[in-house]
């Protein structure tokens, strides 16, 4: 159970869905194990063509979204700079919220 702080954060990972399989790899191998997930997301990036499932724009994005620290939170943005590096131009982002309070 996360501890409540007012260091909580909300943890968005929004990448290109054909990275699935790798992500959960990359997320098996932290403390990272609550989370959750949506398929098929269409959206525009500022780095990425747009992901609109449809045949001038095909694709979707997954999100995850994960509530933490600025531990979970070093550990997404660690995964998003090795994935940015051995994977360039696959879309992947990170972003973090804080949280004022969660039940």
């Amino acid at each position: 159970m996360m501890e409540t702080t007012d260091k909580n954060l909300l943890i968005l990972l929004i990448y290109k869905s054909t990275m699935e399989n790798i992500i959960m790899e990359y997320l098996e191998d932290t403390e990272i194990t609550y989370y959750t997930r949506w398929h098929q997301v269409q959206g525009r990036g500022s780095s990425s063509d747009p992901h609109f499932d449809d045949h001038v724009w095909p694709g979707t994005n997954n999100v995850l979204a994960i509530a933490g620290t600025m531990k979970e939170k070093e550990i997404v943005f660690r995964i998003v700079s090795v994935l940015k590096q051995k994977l360039p131009g696959e879309g992947i982002k990170a972003i973090s919220l804080p949280v004022e309070d969660f039940t």
